[in-house]
């Protein structure tokens, strides 16, 4: 081992203490769990830790490369700096700030920042520790905890709700001024009383004193609620309808210390409720019973052993619609009124009338039989005929129909009676108005109706489900090559595939045509427009749409279709439009619309042909592009020799005007034999096509 020199002892020991610390130093710095640097005086970052590169989204060598201004947030660069200068000029030693430094990806990181000045032997400055301290979730914290408190403020001052505290005997401590306000007291007269003498709970029904719930609380430590609404009595003419609620004041180990009392004043909400109960129950306009009320009613009294029987009168107002529409709401509200008082009064007391939709009303009566229920129905329609309305100099008068269903001791469902004394009140309004009429399951009339409703039901969920299915028919020349085919409808109920025969007359009674007819419009121009895009349409063939009376005496209907027509653009010669001629076409709409579509270049036809009532005479006035003679007169044209000259008479008529004529119908080679011996060349019928699916009837193949 060599010597060392004494001298050099010392130094060497010194030398390694100082490496030693520096180590240290240097671990504790690159470690610890804030970010630390050394910056110089210029503001370069000379060291920094991983803590630091960490917050900041920089590694350590890019880090070195900025310095302290470069990622300080610009708004706090100012502050940052002045306290810079107040160390570097010796007038601080440390500094503690807050700000916002500036991430890599541009990110804002909340930070307590504390520096502090190491300095040479000499005095000058070395360079800058600055410990930073991520505290972004802190101040978040204090920002939500501030914006809870403020919240919790404000809404604790905005209900206004009355709060008593009481001690752990029971006697008021403390009240708010709500509380004061509802008890109608200054604090220094109930300060030291008995909750119980001065909070008077009472039934607002009964008046009878109810339990305080602070007694309650005080002795079992549960909270206590007041299952309903009481009255305060305070002493005063109207005193407040409150809800109360009790909890324990807890204090260490459980202790209760007392009690809070919190009265809320709900007299809006109650008088509210109690409007809401009336509402529920009775028509607002004419304060008769509802249909709810009244289902309620006829709920209670089936099941129940009755003599004499009982028997619904359903009523209906004629007419009250022309008045509303002509007169105003305002005077219809009136006649609404007038009426509902007239009948109320001729059925007291007997049964309450209810009042069911805009004019129709309802009530169950109790008779000796059907001629004492006719009677009393009778008697409601002639008061019904007594009242005269003038407005405006001119009179107007409404009378009343009546359906009549009697309560069966099966009936179990109130839906059961109104349907059946409804289908009576459409037979009485349908056979002229202005009368009485019985359900009766064998009378063919209300079986109709009772049809027409089902098919009505399946008719809108077809609407609503997209349940019809658009089928087409070959219109054929005489060697059987399609010229064009009928849009055909079906209907797709379940399994089942229905023929427009079981839905159309339903839809044509209940008024459904033209959203039927819409429905076929949009499915025929998606077809033609595909198939056309496609390249697929047959060239010079079309699709001909039928169109229901109803829907093009309809002027907005007509509106709809012309603007449809506009905004799809389908190829004019690919459709043709069907006018059902067995149909009454009301008004002249409609030959304003047949003018339109012509003029669009869309050929129009009379369909049915012969068998209306003024076939030819609306011949005379629709200029019209053909007809389609109804298969009426072609089924037996070799057996009726009439038939034979009405189709030869129809024939000539078409050669003569130089339009299309069409034979529909068409089953056996001999009916096409005859036709075409009488001059026609346009045929439709099962000999040819019987309907199918589009899909499949665009894919036969022509002969």
């Amino acid at each position: 081992m060599t010597d060392t020199p004494p001298g050099k002892v010392i130094p060497m020991f010194a030398e390694l203490a100082l490496r030693e610390s520096e180590r240290r130093f240097q671990q504790a710095f690159d470690h610890a769990p804030i970010g630390f640097a050394l910056v110089a005086p210029d503001g370069r970052l000379l060291a920094v830790n991983r803590e630091l590169c960490v917050m900041l989204e920089y590694d350590r060598p890019t880090l070195l490369e900025r310095d302290f201004q470069s990622i300080t947030h610009p708004d706090d660069l100012a502050k940052d700096l002045a306290h810079v200068e107040a160390l570097l000029e010796g007038r601080a030693d440390d500094y503690r700030i807050e700000k916002r430094y500036i991430t890599r990806s541009g990110a804002v990181v909340e930070a307590q920042l504390d520096v502090s000045l190491l300095r040479g032997v000499d005095g000058r400055p070395i360079h800058f520790l600055s410990q930073i301290q991520d505290i972004t979730a802190r101040k978040q914290q204090a920002l939500d905890l501030a914006k809870v408190e403020t919240v919790a403020q404000a809404t604790l001052s905005a209900l206004g709700e009355g709060v008593i505290r009481c001690d752990a005997d029971g006697r008021i401590a403390d009240a708010n001024a709500a509380a004061l306000t509802m008890l109608d007291v200054g604090l220094d007269a109930i300060v030291g009383e008995p909750v119980a003498r001065i909070v008077l709970l009472e039934g607002i029904d009964d008046g009878q004193p109810l339990a305080d719930p602070v007694v309650a609380v005080l002795a079992r430590g549960d909270v206590v609620r007041l299952a309903r609404f009481a009255r305060l009595n305070n002493g005063s003419p109207t005193p407040p309808i409150v809800t109360a609620m009790a909890s324990p004041i807890r204090l260490a180990e459980a202790e209760i210390g007392g009690a809070v009392l919190v009265l809320q004043d709900v007299g809006e909400l109650h008088n509210a409720t109690e409007e809401l109960i009336y509402l529920a129950s009775h028509d607002a306009l004419t304060g008769l019973l509802n249909r709810s009320a009244l289902e309620k009613h006829l709920r209670s009294a089936m099941g129940a052993v009755a003599s004499p029987p009982r028997y619904l009168l359903h009523m209906n107002l004629d007419h009250f619609r022309t008045v509303n529409d002509i007169c105003g709401t305002p005077v219809g509200d009136r006649v609404l009124e007038d009426l509902a008082a007239l009948l109320q009064a001729a059925l007291a007391p007997r049964a309450r009338l209810a009042r069911l939709s805009g004019d129709e009303f309802a009530a169950l009566v109790t008779a000796d039989d059907r001629d004492a229920v006719a009677a009393l129905a009778s008697e409601l329609i002639d008061t019904v005929d007594r009242y005269h309305l003038i407005h405006e100099d001119r009179p107007y008068t409404v009378s009343l129909s009546v359906g009549i269903a009697r309560l069966m001791p099966d009936d179990r469902e109130p839906s059961e009676l109104l349907v059946r004394a409804d289908a009576a009140l459409d037979v009485a309004r349908q056979s002229g108005r202005h009368r009485v009429h019985f359900h009766s399951d064998d009378d063919p009339a209300i079986r109709f109706n009772l049809a027409a409703r089902d098919a009505a039901q399946r008719i809108h969920r077809a609407l609503e489900q997209d349940g019809f299915e658009l089928h087409l028919q070959a219109i054929v020349d005489a060697a059987g090559q399609p010229l064009g085919y009928e849009a055909l409808l079906r209907l797709r109920d379940g399994p089942d595939m229905l023929p427009p025969g079981e839905f159309l007359p339903a839809a044509k009674h209940l008024g459904l045509m033209p959203a039927i007819d819409e429905w076929v419009i949009n499915a025929s121009l998606d077809l033609v427009g595909s198939r056309t895009t496609a390249g697929q349409w047959p060239a010079q063939r079309y699709l001909s749409i039928n169109l229901s009376a109803g829907s093009v005496s309809d002027p907005l209907f007509g509106a709809r279709l012309l603007d449809c027509l506009r905004q799809r653009g389908p190829p004019v010669g690919a459709l043709r439009f069907e006018i059902t001629e067995t149909d009454e076409l009301r008004g002249r709409d409609y030959e304003a619309l047949i003018a339109a579509l012509r003029a669009a270049g869309y050929r129009v036809w009379l369909d049915d042909f012969g068998s209306g009532y003024n076939t030819f005479e609306l011949l005379k006035r629709l200029p019209v592009d053909g007809i389609k003679i109804d298969g009426l007169f072609t089924r037996e044209l070799r057996e009726d020799p009439i038939d034979a000259v009405l189709v030869a008479a129809i024939a000539d008529v078409g050669r003569r005007l130089a339009i299309e004529v069409v034979a529909e119908g068409v089953e056996d080679a001999g009916s096409l034999e005859v036709l075409t011996r009488l001059g026609l060349g346009c045929f439709q019928g099962f000999y040819f096509h019987r309907g199918e699916s589009a899909a499949a009837a665009l894919a036969r193949p022509t002969t």
